[in-house]
């Protein structure tokens, strides 16, 4: 049994056996030089390969207007759309006659030369490399046995969970009425058009997972959407477990979008900050459908990931405004940039680390580099003038940390007011608390921050020693191991004594069934994905906090009779 990890787009839970669809992507591209006498002949074969592509994506329109919603069809419009500008069939011909290639490899370098500019341009830009992937991969399969057999055909009716590196809109509308149980590919995002379909057709969908190393057609998998986690190959008493949860998880549908709506409150109208996790920015635009209290915690490493130079303050201060603008309202709690050795951008060197987990993270990386934070710190100030701007440090440590941290904040201020922008409101600090340390000092801490965020998923690994890089090792803790919890609890003590908030994130949060523990804890702010939004929503309107009986020693004592045996 094997336990991947992605991001979830449909929330749903799927059993079933794999078909894998991976060389689409890996098709090699015919590239060859022509001759002068043979210009036309590929005009030619250029000319029939589009009118078929065009006739094929009008077929899609009509055939998606009819089985799909209005979205569909809008998506394969624009994708005839496409194909119908003569700038590409010119830019196509035209790079036939001048660099005497193929129509294939012509096709391949025109639609390569748009997707290079869309890269360039500002985040929101980016979704449309995708249509240019899509609609270039349609025009190019006329050309390149289309018609052949797929490499691995959905058996009958039989229900099957498709496993693909890249996933088309066009796969989609094509699986339509094939009995697909979910969808999981290696890349992908929030608002490709192929998540906007699975969402329309209400499919469990998760990308982000390394399928193409693991997968093999007919391996059996579990797509849990719920916990973005796919589990491939599972034991059979995993397996039982989820059958169950699919049974509860189809009789809970509709009350998850029921309650969506409405405040989060438990049985008893104990009001309960439920906010959300934000770690790229297209996760904002499925947002619409809940009542949320906030983000509670924005990472800003996308940002900085996938480039090749760092973000400059103006890209950084457009991002931030956008996001806070949207919501001004709500605390948008924004976290400074955290680098650590699985999220250290290329073009930020580091010296070598025996120990990368215990060693250049937090305010120990701002010596190294101090200027990448004071542009990100001054885009941060001021983006909060339009709205409900929190900062938040990662990894605090000690007092030291924050220190270094806040004399940064106070430096970017001073630089600002050089440049005469005006700084019109004190913007609140937090702190992650995420190591024992940190725990251990939360009564100096909190003096110096105005909230505090749990950070349960490195504080586990801090706690115990073990890395989370190593899956096997630590899958082997319980998640609520007893000395994680003790520091939790402390933590709520000493900072609930000061009238401050603290915050529980990380993938205990997810958890809906520990929130009877969390409630008698006295946490009562949370921050979820957003994927598991409602569904922790509705666990708490379901719980009656004045009837929670010595939840935290049952947990302990039960957690500790399961190490014994």
């Amino acid at each position: 049994m094997k336990i991947l990890k992605g991001q979830t787009i449909v929330s749903g839970i799927a059993l079933g056996k794999i078909c894998t669809i991976f060389n689409e992507e890996e098709k090699t591209i015919p590239h060859y030089s022509i001759l002068d006498s043979q210009i036309d002949i590929e005009i030619i074969r250029f000319n029939k390969g589009m009118d078929k592509a065009r006739n094929q994506l009008q077929e899609y329109v009509e055939e998606s207007y009819k089985t799909l919603d209005g979205n569909a069809s809008k998506i394969f419009y624009s994708h005839y759309m496409i194909l119908k500008d003569k700038n590409i069939s010119s830019s196509i011909i035209n790079s036939i006659k001048n660099n005497l290639i193929n129509v294939e490899h012509a096709i391949y370098d025109v639609f390569e030369n748009f997707i290079d500019l869309y890269r360039k341009k500002d985040m929101h830009f980016h979704e449309l490399i995708h249509d240019f992937q899509d609609v270039r991969e349609t025009l190019l399969n006329e050309f390149m046995n289309s018609d052949d057999d797929e490499p691995c055909p959905i058996p009958g009716k039989s229900p099957i969970i498709i496993v693909t590196k890249r996933l088309s809109p066009y796969m989609i509308n094509d699986m339509f009425d094939k009995n697909v149980l979910a969808f999981v590919s290696e890349e992908g995002g929030f608002t490709t058009h192929a998540s906007v379909l699975a969402r329309s057709m209400g499919i469990p969908m998760m990308f982000n997972v390394p399928v193409t190393s693991f997968c093999n057609c007919n391996d059996f998998a579990i797509v849990d959407a719920e916990n973005e986690k796919f589990i491939l190959n599972p034991d059979n008493s995993t397996i039982k477990d989820y059958e169950i949860k699919v049974e509860v998880f189809k009789q809970n549908q509709e009350k998850y979008k029921s309650i969506s709506k409405l405040p989060a409150k438990t049985k008893d109208n104990l009001n309960v900050d439920l906010k959300v996790n934000i770690n790229l920015p297209n996760e904002i635009y499925l947002l619409k459908e809940h009542n949320f209290d906030g983000i509670g915690l924005l990472r800003t490493e996308f940002i900085f990931l996938g480039k090749t130079q760092p973000p400059s303050e103006d890209e950084q201060f457009q991002t931030y405004k956008k996001i806070v603008s949207l919501y001004k309202d709500k605390p948008v709690t924004i976290r400074l940039l955290d680098i650590g050795s699985d999220k250290t951008p290329a073009y930020l060197e580091l010296p070598h680390q025996v120990n990368p987990d215990l060693g250049i993270k937090g305010a120990r990386s701002v010596n190294y580099f101090k200027e990448i934070f004071m542009n990100q710190i001054k885009a941060l100030i001021r983006a909060a003038e339009y709205g409900n701007l929190r900062i938040l440090y990662p990894m605090v440590t000690d007092i030291s940390d924050i220190k270094i941290f806040s004399g940064l904040i106070e430096e970017a201020k001073n630089e600002l007011s050089l440049r005469n922008i005006k700084i019109n409101q004190e913007i609140p600090i937090g702190a992650m608390i995420e190591t024992p340390s940190a725990a251990i000092m939360i009564d100096q801490i909190i003096e110096n921050v105005d909230f505090v965020n749990i950070g349960s998923n490195d504080l586990f690994q801090y706690t115990l020693a073990v890395s989370r890089e190593h899956q096997d090792i630590y899958s082997s803790y319980p998640i609520f191991h007893p000395a994680v919890l003790r520091l939790i609890k402390m933590v709520v003590e000493k900072v609930t004594e000061k009238n401050k908030e603290v915050c529980l994130c990380g993938e205990i949060a997810n958890i809906e069934e520990a929130y009877p523990l969390f409630l008698d804890m006295d946490l009562t702010s949370f921050s979820v994905s957003v994927s598991k939004h409602s569904v922790v929503k509705l666990k708490l309107s379901e719980i009656d906090k004045t009837k929670i009986q010595i939840v935290f020693d049952d947990f302990i004592n039960k957690i500790r009779n399961e190490n014994k045996n």
